[in-house]
């Protein structure tokens, strides 16, 4: 009776915590996001900080309020700027765009004719919509209705960014102070669910989030500020907006095209030839450098796996866990990967290894 007695016991406490976890996570799971985003940043930030607490002499405390008011106001009041002037230079692009497309369109170019599949279409649609005003204007219209919704979410996502980041800015503060602590507790949970390998593992997601944050976070800043130089040389307008944009779609692989190029082609139908040249070479030349050279460079940094896994492993991270996902979906790769390797670098143990035990030795 004994044994069915602790059987009974183990069930119904494995039911009982399992309860507990399910409750636990339901409570915690309108934090999670921004609780994933706060270690993210303590983790990547973390030499900076240590910096800062040495300078204070160890006053982990006094480090950890100055750390997270400064990101505060770095993060939160660029952001509150540039939402209140997003929809005044919002409102000056939608006139622009307007504008352009009462004017009518030129004459589709030859050479859009000759691309291959879609060209012949396209050109099509083109000579329909510049020789027919009704079809333009509604054109116009929808496009004016779509880009009116588009601000309406962006400033909702923009009030959400930033009560996200105050959440994390308020998790950062005890992860910066208490940061220590927490990774040994972390360490030894992971060396009794994972083993003895659990180091590594912890070393491949740390190496892999890092470079995903300085590439992914160093490109977009030096896209969205070369963008702006562009734009400012060129004098378009609403520069700071279409700056923001940049930024943002720089995680795209062209992202930051979808930008420049419209305005350059804006420049162009109004008949500055000149500037319009200058910021498509612009944008070709410095904007996608900066994306070529240091997203692969610091991505790759640190671990090996290939650029393509990394890549699938954004986007897929993306689809899965929205924009966090980024820095998700290649950990969890180079994660896989790692584990695979070891797995096929032990092999199966052959015959010759297996019949002494068999035999009980000689």
């Amino acid at each position: 009776m004994a044994a069915p007695q602790r059987q009974i016991d183990l069930i119904v406490r494995v039911v009982a915590l399992s309860a507990l976890l399910a409750v636990c996570i339901a409570l915690l799971s309108p934090f999670l996001s921004a609780a994933l985003w706060a270690a993210i940043f303590c983790f990547s930030s973390w030499p900076a900080y240590a910096w800062l607490e040495r300078r204070l002499g160890g006053r982990r405390g006094i480090a950890a309020g100055i750390f997270t008011t400064g990101v505060l106001a770095v993060m939160v009041v660029p952001l509150a700027v540039i939402g209140t002037r997003m929809a005044d230079d919002a409102g000056r692009l939608l006139a622009a765009g307007v504008e352009l497309f009462r004017s009518g369109l030129p004459d589709a170019p030859s050479w859009l004719a000759g691309l291959p599949v879609i060209g012949p279409g396209l050109s099509s649609q083109w000579g329909d919509m510049a020789h027919d005003p009704a079809q333009l204007a509604q054109l116009t219209q929808e496009a004016v209705s779509h880009a009116r919704g588009w601000l309406l979410r962006s400033g909702a996502s923009i009030g959400q960014g930033i009560v996200q980041i105050l959440v994390a800015s308020f998790l950062g503060f005890f992860l910066f102070r208490d940061g220590q602590r927490v990774v040994e507790r972390l360490r030894s949970l992971l060396v009794r669910v994972a083993g003895p390998s659990s180091g590594r593992y912890v070393e491949i997601v740390g190496s892999t989030v890092r470079g995903a944050v300085y590439g992914i976070g160093g490109s977009a800043l030096a896209q969205g500020a070369l963008t702006a130089i562009g734009l400012v040389i060129a004098r378009v307008p609403s520069a700071a907006l279409l700056s923001l944009l940049a930024t943002l779609l720089s995680v795209l692989p062209v992202g930051p095209v979808l930008i420049w190029a419209p305005a350059a082609f804006w420049l162009w139908r109004g008949g500055a030839i000149g500037r319009a040249i200058f910021l498509a070479a612009w944008g070709l030349v410095a904007v996608s450098t900066a994306d070529n050279v240091i997203k692969p460079y610091f991505i790759g940094k640190g671990n090996d796996l290939p650029f393509v896994l990394i890549l699938l492993g954004i986007f897929g991270g993306i689809g899965l866990f929205g924009f966090i996902g980024i820095f998700i979906g290649p950990a969890v790769l180079a994660v896989a990967l790692a584990v695979v390797s070891e797995w096929v670098a032990e092999g199966p143990a052959g015959p010759a290894e297996e019949r002494p035990h068999a035999g009980g030795g000689e």
